[in-house]
């Protein structure tokens, strides 16, 4: 899955990814990906991924994301949110 950030609304809590089509901002429907996986936030005009104790975790570029901290991402980065591969294209 490709997306780009310029196609969503980011809420003050940031873009979040996950399962939930109620709570989330990007639904990314497997069932490896948790209800609330992981949120994309800018901080200080950068944008980063966090993970939010998902049970499957996250990984960007193939790196393993420690839960609750946040992570620089830019584009061409590959995210891993359970078994759901995405692309993030432009920033």
């Amino acid at each position: 899955m490709t997306f780009a950030l310029s196609d969503f609304q980011c809420s003050p809590n940031g873009l979040i990814l996950g399962r939930d089509e109620d709570y989330c901002d990007l639904v990314v429907d497997c069932k490896t990906v948790s209800k609330q996986h992981a949120a994309l936030v800018l901080e200080e005009d950068v944008l980063c991924i966090e993970d939010l104790s998902s049970t499957n975790g996250t990984l960007v570029s193939g790196e393993r994301l420690e839960p609750g901290f946040r992570y620089y991402i830019g584009s061409g980065c590959y995210i891993k949110l359970g078994g759901a591969e995405l692309e993030l294209t432009k920033i």
